[in-house]
């Protein structure tokens, strides 16, 4: 029961995390919203998430009881906390069938970048970001706005392997390093004379 209580509370501190940063990841011309939904019946269907620990742990308790059965016959559990899931939805609708691989990637990093920041309300202090690939399926206007938001962050890495897409003045103000056969080298911005690092 805490722990579904405690991941109620977590979602719905991520979910208006995400919501900003998708909605300055996007211009403000998509909405992202995310729903929580406890596994709490053995057909699997989704229920929204018990108000207080003790109703968690009430209705986890009977879902327990009403999937015995049929968890036994399965030979594996059915109902609980390892079945609960987050469904993301873009302006009211579910994202994975619907939504652009452009899309996937920007409400992916506003999750990414809502967990920083519930990482930084519970720790007082920002995680580095650590991005891997970030800009590729991105149209222009959303990389901008990931550079943008990269360059406030305490400290983010981002790896590449073009840096076709980071705009010269990012590239000016960022620590480039190259890694090539396991060897790590300082590198130069393009245009500089000194070759054409990557990120």
């Amino acid at each position: 029961g805490v722990l579904l209580a405690a991941r109620a509370a977590a979602v719905d501190v991520l979910r208006r995390l995400a919501a900003d940063s998708h909605g300055r990841l996007s211009g403000g011309r998509e909405r992202l919203d995310l729903a929580y939904e406890p596994r709490l019946s053995p057909e699997g269907a989704a229920e929204p998430p018990p108000a207080d620990p003790s109703a968690a742990a009430e209705a986890l308790a009977e879902a327990l009881r009403r999937a015995r059965r049929r968890e036994i016959r399965a030979g594996m559990s059915l109902v609980g906390p390892h079945r609960d899931d987050v469904r993301f939805l873009l302006d009211g609708h579910e994202a994975g069938p619907y939504a652009s691989r452009g899309q996937k990637r920007t409400a992916a990093l506003s999750l990414r970048l809502a967990e920083a920041g519930y990482l930084e309300l519970r720790l007082g202090e920002a995680p580095v970001l650590l991005l891997d690939d970030v800009l590729s399926e991105l149209d222009a206007p959303r990389a901008h706005a990931v550079l943008g938001v990269t360059e406030r962050a305490d400290q983010a890495m981002i790896t590449t392997t073009d840096l076709d897409g980071f705009d010269r003045e990012f590239l000016s103000r960022a620590t480039l390093l190259r890694v090539e056969a396991g060897t790590v080298t300082a590198a130069a911005p393009p245009g500089t004379g000194g070759g054409d690092g990557a990120a």
